[in-house]
């Protein structure tokens, strides 16, 4: 009806399960997802909202003919926050922080996925530092939905559009900083992950060396 060009399935089990009104029956998930990717004459992509995507997940994505892989790591909006609070309900900490960062799943996914199935990276991305990152861990596209709602409700439609064209000036000049033409390229620049991120790529066996010692 719409004549879109893709469609994305929302893996929001966690939201769901927040809301009082929300569907906890996630039986069939992976099946219907299948059915939908075999069939439909557009891609299907795949999102997280908010809690990230494990590898596991992914290589079982990744075998069911969709066309990509959206994170949605934890770091960005938080549907557990707003479905608790719409609610009126009170959930602790850990549990209102409950999902995988949005670095560590990009990485997790990336180890992966197949090159039939594309990376997209999406949850707290707010900067072009941030977004050239992740177009260095391998993703073809970036989502970011904070800045630019904020910007438009706060000082109207011409202020998230120049937002917009500045973000993307300055991705420009990052990627000739970095000596690159193309924006596929930095796949290929060596990436040092450190700290926290580090510890759990290695401790699931995801090699952080690979990165580092990239030919650039």
């Amino acid at each position: 009806m719409l004549a879109a060009d893709a469609l994305q399935i929302h893996l929001n089990a966690a939201q769901e399960i927040s809301m009082l009104e929300g569907d906890g029956d996630f039986s069939q998930w992976l099946r219907r997802i299948e059915e939908m990717a075999r069939s439909l004459p557009v891609p299907v992509i795949v999102k997280e909202t908010g809690c990230g995507m494990a590898l596991e997940q992914v290589r079982q994505l990744a075998g069911t003919g969709i066309r990509a892989v959206d994170v949605g790591g934890a770091g960005g909006t938080n549907f557990i926050a707003i479905e608790t609070a719409r609610t009126g309900r009170r959930l602790p900490d850990d549990l209102l922080g409950w999902g995988i960062s949005t670095a560590v799943s990009a990485l997790e996914a990336a180890s992966a996925l197949t090159p039939a199935v594309d990376l997209i990276v999406s949850g707290g991305d707010r900067t072009p530092v941030d977004t050239m990152k992740c177009f260095a861990i391998g993703a073809k596209a970036v989502g970011i939905a904070a800045p630019i709602v904020r910007l438009t409700e706060q000082q109207g439609v011409e202020a998230a559009v120049a937002w917009i064209r500045e973000y993307v000036a300055t991705i420009r000049k990052l990627t000739m900083m970095l000596g690159k033409a193309t924006i596929a390229e930095l796949s290929l620049h060596p990436l040092v992950i450190t700290g926290r991120a580090a510890q759990w790529l290695t401790a699931r066996e995801i090699s952080v060396e690979r990165y580092a010692r990239r030919p650039g």
